[in-house]
């Protein structure tokens, strides 16, 4: 609860003006009965609150109830993130909505004390897909199309203000930060992947592969903002627990809102599009119907290209090149999210309770290497490192390691 300590009444009545259809009431007309917190979501930069708020309005005695989403930074030393993240809700998805005609993210009310607080998108229908079950075809061409137009919009959004996008919103926080030691904390827990996985005897042969995969994660984020071809404004953490879907009466899945921007860069399509199947998708998905969601993106990107009068197209064989150079925020998505994913809420990362990021990242690893030993990883991983070394993945990293080490030479 510290982490909110200052919410008061004063606040609240502040977020009911901003929530209102009548634009000329003002905070003083709310009178603030009560209210109630309820914790959603933990992520690297903050943690979400659902917020229920009984009050009266002018002189009516009648009681009413409105619910909106706060998220707060847990730690200063994670406020650009934040602070990265009210620039997207304010000055970047309402122009790429326009643009492309969509709605892509909640709707942000206000932004306070590093906080921001957005409409309780619930209300509409929305909600999470169940992480343990992970999303099947459906649900991943459904996030997939939705992430090619935003994709398709930034495009555009770059054109009219290249700086803006490149340096404000599309420039690596992962290098940013000195207080928050990033690649420091992936290195950890890869490694404790690669302990984990010499324990399993159909998959221990892979461990020398990871070992590549790790000692290639600095240097991919040094470069990703300096790689050619299309570069669009990436999410940077596109993956099932960001996301909200809504169904229709039968069950069906009909429409997608992502929830997080704190990670964007500017760097090809392929670092989400990777990052969100490593992450996020079933198995049978990954190994058999990938091939058609790559496409479903591909089309969707061009699409939405033309729609908006834009002369880029991504090309079949400069994807798949591009998906080539994206493998790091695969393994990313796989060790860490996936990892997260099939674990069970109460063993899963927790933000709170940390001075600063060093604690965390200390209690983290010892989380994760809790759960990288859980059955459902440990049963899921193996038939995907079997096809990632049957596509030939774990031989471009050796390839990148051998040109390294050819040039030092």
């Amino acid at each position: 609860m510290a982490a909110v300590s200052w919410l008061n009444n004063e606040f609240f009545s502040v977020v009911l003006q901003a929530s209102a259809d009548d634009k000329n009431c003002k905070a003083e007309d709310f009178r603030i009965v009560d209210f109630r917190l309820r914790r959603i979501l933990d992520d690297c930069s903050g943690i979400s609150y659902s917020v229920q708020v009984w009050y009266k309005q002018n002189s009516m005695e009648q009681i009413k109830d409105h619910v909106f989403v706060i998220k707060s930074a847990v730690l200063s030393s994670c406020g650009n993130f934040v602070e990265r993240e009210i620039t997207m809700f304010k000055d970047v998805l309402p122009k790429v909505e326009k643009y492309v005609g969509q709605k892509f993210a909640p709707k942000l009310l206000l932004s306070k004390n590093l906080a921001l607080v957005t409409e309780n998108v619930r209300g509409n229908g929305f909600k999470n897909a169940n992480s343990l079950s992970l999303l099947d075809f459906n649900h991943c061409a459904m996030a997939l199309q939705a992430l090619a137009r935003f994709h398709a919009g930034t495009v555009l959004l770059h054109l009219e203000d290249p700086d803006f996008v490149e340096n404000k919103v599309g420039s690596e926080q992962v290098l940013e930060n000195p207080e928050v030691d990033c690649l420091g904390f992936m290195d950890k827990v890869f490694r404790s992947f690669e302990k984990e996985l010499s324990t399993w005897p159909e998959s221990k042969h892979h461990v020398g592969s990871v070992q590549l995969v790790r000692q290639s994660v600095a240097e991919y984020f040094q470069n990703i903002n300096k790689r050619k071809g299309l570069r669009v404004l990436n999410n940077g953490d596109f993956w099932l627990n960001n996301l909200m879907f809504r169904y229709d009466a039968c069950g069906r899945v009909r429409d997608v809102l992502m929830c997080e921007f704190q990670s964007t860069r500017y760097c090809p399509p392929a670092a989400d599009v990777q990052y969100f199947i490593a992450s996020s998708s079933r198995l049978d998905v990954r190994l058999n119907q990938l091939d058609t969601l790559l496409e479903i993106y591909r089309n969707t990107l061009n699409e939405s290209l033309e729609t908006l009068d834009l002369p880029q197209r991504l090309e079949k064989d400069e994807m798949e090149s591009s998906l080539q150079e994206e493998y790091v925020m695969y393994f990313i998505g796989l060790v860490v999210c996936l990892c997260t994913c099939l674990n069970d809420p109460e063993d899963r990362m927790t933000f709170e309770g940390f001075d600063n990021f060093e604690e965390l990242a200390i209690d983290a690893h010892i989380r994760f290497e809790k759960m990288l030993r859980s059955p459902r990883f440990r049963n899921f991983v193996p038939p995907v490192l079997e096809d990632l070394e049957r596509k030939g993945v774990f031989d471009i990293f050796r390839d990148k390691i051998n040109d390294c080490e050819d040039n030092s030479d």
